[in-house]
């Protein structure tokens, strides 16, 4: 049995007195398994994730171990520390953009959408996220032109250059080549 349920932190936004235009007032995510594993996305120290794989595991009945956090999920997530370790400033140093209250809106979050598997109800999907793309900020000028030295007019990096024996390759044979870039 494959499940899969949305899921969307707004962790600490209210205590925020200021948020930058091109960051999203929350995260989207989606928590999900297969058959008893579960799946859970939150990028953060080990402690946080504990944390978090303990609550989804408590609600579905499975085994802390059954719970996977996958580090790095559903877009730009910033760092996740407990709140201790928030208040003592002992976390990897990365962006804790929503501050202490992180983990425990994270842990909140991810209870709703493992009861909903849990009970075999589905939940809404909701309103997609922003298109923040537009107000991004960079320091990079614009890229003026993305062509290899090594590409020939109408050739584009990625693309076979050279396939080398002049044969070419058909379903289950294997020839070598170079590639443009």
């Amino acid at each position: 049995m494959a499940w899969c349920a949305p899921g969307r932190t707004t962790a600490g936004c209210s205590s925020c007195r200021w948020r930058p235009v091109w960051t999203s007032p929350g995260n989207w995510s989606a928590t999900g398994g297969t058959g008893t594993s579960g799946s859970a996305p939150a990028p953060g120290c080990p402690a946080a994730t504990v944390r978090l794989r303990r609550t989804v595991a408590a609600v579905t009945g499975s085994e802390p171990d059954d719970v996977l956090v996958a580090g790095h999920a559903d877009a730009c997530f910033h760092h996740v520390a407990t709140p201790e370790e928030y208040d003592a400033q002992h976390y990897e140093g990365g962006s804790t953009l929503f501050g202490r209250r992180r983990l425990p809106a994270l842990r909140q979050t991810a209870d709703r959408p493992a009861r909903a598997l849990r009970d075999g109800t589905e939940l809404p999907a909701g309103t997609p996220p922003p298109d923040l793309s537009g107000a991004a900020l960079s320091p990079q000028p614009p890229v003026v032109l993305d062509v290899p030295a090594a590409a020939a007019p109408g050739r584009y990096h990625g693309d076979a250059r050279i396939l080398l024996g002049g044969v070419r390759a058909f379903s289950g044979t294997t020839r070598p080549f170079t590639v443009v870039g």
